[in-house]
């Protein structure tokens, strides 16, 4: 039989992955244990930080550049020889990842402080006693604070993007403790659900939710518009 340069690139790959699995016998106990944080670490990455960095629309090249890669790296029955390598490439990943849930736990936050603000303006608030203010304010409050366990990054979004809405359960709740059942919620829109293209349907629109309040009116009610 020739021997040819394929065969022998094949023997020394066998020969190669011999040696380092003799090598790998050899280590430590602890060392041992390190190699296996590290491999889960690394898959934890590619398994769960990727996916969802990839998914995300300011995902760049280097990022997809550090996961495949850490994918080829942690592939390799050799892999216990490229831990530095590794290590980079899982880092990196990370701290993608740990940006964008700062960011999101900041958005969150700066959104419930403006809704809270909103909160405290409105009309009655100081007529109301501490422990009701406390009440109605710890709604929101208890997304102003960084979580004590990290929520996922599509649920703090989750979060700030539900801000309006329960600021304005907030605010129905204050005009409920002061007015009782003489507040009636009106939909703004849902007279625009349509959509408005022209003045004339920007009319009609304003005339049906002016028509409605003024009835509610009439009937001695509190409106509050959402």
């Amino acid at each position: 039989m020739q021997i040819t340069p394929e065969i022998l690139a094949f023997v020394a790959e066998i020969d190669e992955f011999k040696g380092a699995w003799r090598a790998l016998g050899t280590l430590a106990p602890e060392r041992l244990s390190a190699l296996r944080r590290v491999a889960t670490i690394a898959r934890a990455a590619l398994d769960q930080t990727w996916p969802f960095l990839e998914g995300e629309p300011d995902v760049t090249d280097a990022d997809r550049e550090h996961a495949n890669a850490l994918g080829d790296l942690i592939a390799r029955e050799t892999f216990f020889r490229e831990l530095p390598a590794i290590d980079q490439h899982t880092k990196a990943l990370e701290d993608a990842y740990a940006a964008r849930l700062t960011a999101a736990v900041e958005a969150r936050s700066r959104a419930y402080e403006a809704a809270l603000e909103q909160l405290y303006a409105t009309p009655g608030w100081e007529q109301i006693d501490d422990d009701q203010r406390h009440r109605i304010a710890e709604l929101l409050a208890n997304y102003t604070a960084a979580p004590a366990k990290s929520p996922s990054i599509p649920q703090l979004r989750a979060d700030a993007d539900a801000s309006a809405v329960r600021r304005n359960k907030a605010v129905e709740e204050l005009l409920r403790l002061l007015d009782g059942n003489r507040v009636v919620k009106v939909s703004a829109a849902s007279y625009f659900s349509g959509g408005v293209e022209t003045e004339e349907q920007l009319d009609q629109a304003l005339d049906g939710l002016k028509e409605q309040c003024l009835e509610l009116i009439g009937a001695g009610k509190k409106v509050l518009i959402q």
